[in-house]
């Protein structure tokens, strides 16, 4: 196994084990969320302020839209589901829609 986890990486958790597999294909979580996700530790800071941002963000927009909606609950309700539909459960872009449609004269 040797030859492998030096092209490979990863390690044996038994070394001397004769029956299963006792090879992990990665060492650290690091490694792992790295080379599947795309997440770096280094990075760990920014993005938390950009989560903090996106949470401040939907909570400052439900904010004005229920004061936009005024004492209605039933709107308010309404403008949430609406809200959360155009950015959060639609896939695509709204601006792929805009584009869609051509320009009238």
């Amino acid at each position: 196994m040797q030859n492998f986890i030096a092209f490979a990486g990863g390690y044996l958790t038994n070394p001397a084990a004769t029956k299963g597999c006792e090879f992990c294909s990665v060492r650290t979580t690091d490694q792992f969320l790295e080379s599947n996700f795309n997440i770096f530790y280094h990075n760990r800071w920014r993005d938390l302020g950009i989560m903090l941002a996106f949470i401040v963000f939907n909570v400052s927009v439900i904010y004005v839209i229920s004061k936009w909606s005024g004492a209605d609950e039933e709107r308010q309700i309404i403008s949430i589901f609406i809200f959360t539909y155009l950015f959060r459960i639609r896939t695509g872009s709204l601006l792929n829609i805009l584009r869609k449609h051509p320009k009238r004269s």
